[in-house]
């Protein structure tokens, strides 16, 4: 991307291997990184124990104020319940 805004997006399928159904969001992702968007992934994706909640909780706080003011947050919706905890 040629501006000189940073954008980030938050990856929720980039790691998994989808056959069916899922591609678009995947190819979507892909696009991104190979256009320099830089990948937000929350940790323990698919642990729902209280001690991941909240290392992802101190994961969003800690993004949120690394991200520099006028940056673009691309983020696909329907954002997944399951995928986000």
């Amino acid at each position: 991307m040629t501006t000189s805004v940073r954008i980030y997006f938050i990856s929720e399928h980039s790691n998994e291997f989808i056959s069916h159904g899922g591609i678009g969001p995947v190819d979507i992702e892909k696009m991104l990184i190979k256009n320099s968007a830089i990948k937000i992934a929350f940790p323990h994706h698919f642990n729902f124990s209280l001690r991941a909640k909240f290392t992802r909780l101190y994961y969003l706080i800690q993004t949120f104020f690394s991200i520099q003011s006028g940056s673009i947050i691309v983020f696909q919706h329907p954002l997944y319940a399951r995928m986000n905890k």
